[in-house]
């Protein structure tokens, strides 16, 4: 027995001074004896160039064992440059050794990662991604081998069975990361700094569901981001499935001018700020290596707000309420302020991520016309209140390729429509030329009813029932009939996205005051039409619609004047010579001092005497 107690007590020393010896091994191993290996070993594996500052590994029985890694860096690769490197001033990891012990797990207290930056050449990323596999031969690749006509059959493999294998980590942090992407001078006209990024998982693990967040800080605003969510990873299909991931943004905080400068379509909109609060909760979403196979997206936007440097008035309550699914958008209840006016809106945008088509409805109730259209005229600025809807379709999303596939209908009922500073009538009648002073003339010859109209530094119109469409690029009324007290414009517009104007026109006059205009002042006579009604034709203009002025077309007046003036005296010389014979012999003694016998007047049935029938027709053939 006591040999038995000399050998137990020997073996028990034994253990004790092999614990104690390892103990102070592990205490006093210095692993940057080994760093170089360490690294060179890294940067064969991942073909790039690794460095690191200085590695401390430490071991405690309650803790675990513990690593440092400091001043690690990965350089992008010289051979295949993918454009990306990464920095990390530390790393710690954790490992718990009693749960290893005990029951085969794998479990990490804590992975940290203290102000890592991650550097992207946008430029040469996409340079890489776009070399695509020469058509003229097999690519190298497993996807490309499969698809190959003669292609090597490879062994099915079975995917690795991981749903034994146990790992925790109780907690994983990014702390105070940067991302910096170089610009490539197309997407990204400046270089673009994402920092404040913090990552963060909880109880991360294989098999169960786990929570992560995110924060980061870019273009201006300390909390561009905020995001959180659960993911549960499916190792066996490779794939991933998030739910219930709320993404928050304070647009408001968002530099506008950083905006512009670091996005060429956000500078080329005419957009000088934004803001609101942005909220999208991604109800489900897979990722796999196929791609993203199932996503359904809620995206709401609230106390929005946007400034144009094309528009007078702020827009201002946008609520915009939307859902992603199956690559197909719906926007419904959706409504902004445009000044005192709303814009109800609802829509959708099917093939979302190819074709984009496009189709809106829009109500607008109450709006100022001021405020809608852009004040491009230095003398024009038309004042309206519109009510109406709109029914737009199109595809894309690109500036230009939406103005070329743009079609819709419009109809609004137009009220309260005046030209503050601009009568129109007395500005058209002061530029017919061929009888000076007409407006003058005009004015002195109206009843008493119409003098304050005409004598007003503006024009008043009477309500407007519009129909008009939009295609090619343009607004097009066909027929514009726009009227007051005084007078009627009876038009065509077309009026351009590019601020082009094309229009057609005449101004007529009512033809009760018409009758009584051409009473005082006979030279309008030649300007009234089959109706009797006074009609002023003007200039047709195409041209950049602030140049636009409706000038008479004094052509064609100056062609009635002459054709009046010219079947009189035709008319004179023609009834002359067919006069009777005992009309010419009444002349005669007229002549020898008699009184003239009184000529037949017109009867007031509209009957045509033969020689003005032959008067007329003469001067169609001219001026036909």
């Amino acid at each position: 027995m006591k040999i038995v107690k000399i050998v137990f007590i020997v073996l028990l020393v034994i253990v004790l001074l092999g614990a104690l010896g390892a103990f102070i091994f592990v205490k006093t191993f210095d692993l940057n004896r080994y760093k170089d290996q360490i690294v060179r070993q890294m940067s064969a594996q991942i073909g790039r160039e690794v460095a690191v500052g200085h590695l401390d590994l430490s071991f405690s029985f309650t803790k675990g064992v513990a690593l440092l890694v400091k001043d690690l860096s990965v350089k992008d690769s010289v051979e295949a440059p993918s454009g990306v490197w990464a920095t990390v001033e530390n790393i710690e990891l954790k490992v718990l050794l009693k749960e290893y012990l005990s029951e085969k797990k794998i479990v990490f207290s804590s992975i940290r990662l203290v102000t890592p930056t991650v550097g992207i050449d946008l430029g040469q990323v996409l340079s890489a991604d776009g070399e695509k596999p020469s058509s003229d031969g097999p690519a190298d690749g497993p996807a490309s081998v499969s698809q190959g006509a003669g292609a090597e059959k490879t062994e099915d493999k079975e995917p690795f069975d991981l749903s034994t294998f146990q790992l925790l980590i109780q907690s994983f942090e990014i702390v105070d990361g940067r991302i910096q992407v170089k610009s490539d001078g197309e997407i990204l006209a400046r270089d673009v700094l994402i920092d404040h990024f913090d990552f963060k998982i909880a109880n991360f693990s294989i098999q169960e569901p786990f929570d992560f967040s995110l924060r980061c800080a870019a273009l201006g605003s300390r909390n561009a981001l905020d995001v959180n969510g659960h993911v549960r990873l499916d190792l066996q299909q490779m794939q991933a499935r998030l739910d219930d991931v709320v993404l928050k943004s304070n647009i408001s905080d968002l530099s506008w001018d950083d905006i512009r400068a670091t996005f060429p379509q956000a500078s080329a909109s005419g957009v000088t700020a934004i803001g609101g609060e942005l909220a999208v909760t991604v109800n489900q979403m897979i990722v796999s290596g196929q791609g993203v196979p199932i996503l359904t997206v809620m995206a709401d936007l609230i106390n929005g707000s946007v400034a144009m440097a094309s528009l007078k008035k702020e827009i201002t309550n946008i609520e915009l309420h939307s859902e992603y699914s199956n690559n197909n958008l719906e926007i419904f209840r959706s409504s902004l302020n445009i000044g005192q006016g709303r814009v109800d809106i609802a829509g959708k945008v099917n093939d979302l991520l190819a074709s984009q088509k496009f189709d809106f409805d829009l109500n607008f109730k109450d709006i100022q016309l001021a405020d809608l259209v852009p004040d491009v005229h230095p003398q024009i600025h038309p004042v309206a209140l519109l009510n109406g809807k709109t029914k737009i379709q199109g595809s894309g999303f690109d500036p230009e390729q939406m103005l070329k596939t743009l079609q819709g209908q419009l109809q609004f009922d137009i009220t309260e429509a005046k030209l503050p500073g601009f009568n129109l009538l007395k500005f058209v009648l002061g530029q017919i030329s061929p009888i000076p002073g007409l407006d003058t003339m005009v004015r002195s010859s109206l009843p008493e009813k119409y003098t304050s109209q005409f004598d007003r530094e503006e024009t008043i119109f009477q309500n407007i029932a519009l129909e008009s469409k939009v295609s090619d690029g343009a607004l097009s009324i066909p027929q514009l009939r726009i009227g007051s007290e005084l007078f009627e414009l009876l038009s065509s517009v077309k009026v351009g996205f590019d601020q082009s104007l094309v229009f057609e026109g005449n101004v007529m006059i009512p033809k009760e005051l018409s009758a009584e205009l051409v009473a005082d002042i006979p030279q309008l006579d030649s300007l009234k039409n089959e109706a009797g009604a006074i009609s002023i034709p003007l200039q047709r203009y195409q041209g950049a619609a602030q140049k636009f002025m409706p000038m008479p077309d004094l052509v064609k007046i100056g062609q009635k004047f002459l054709v009046e003036q010219g079947k009189k005296e035709l008319n004179k010389i023609l009834g002359s010579v067919l006069k009777a014979p005992e009309e010419r012999a009444s002349e005669t003694t007229s002549s020898q001092g008699q009184e003239p016998s009184v000529p037949p007047q017109e009867t007031g049935t509209g009957t045509k005497s033969p020689q003005e029938d032959i008067v007329d027709t003469i001067f169609d053939s001219i001026f036909k």
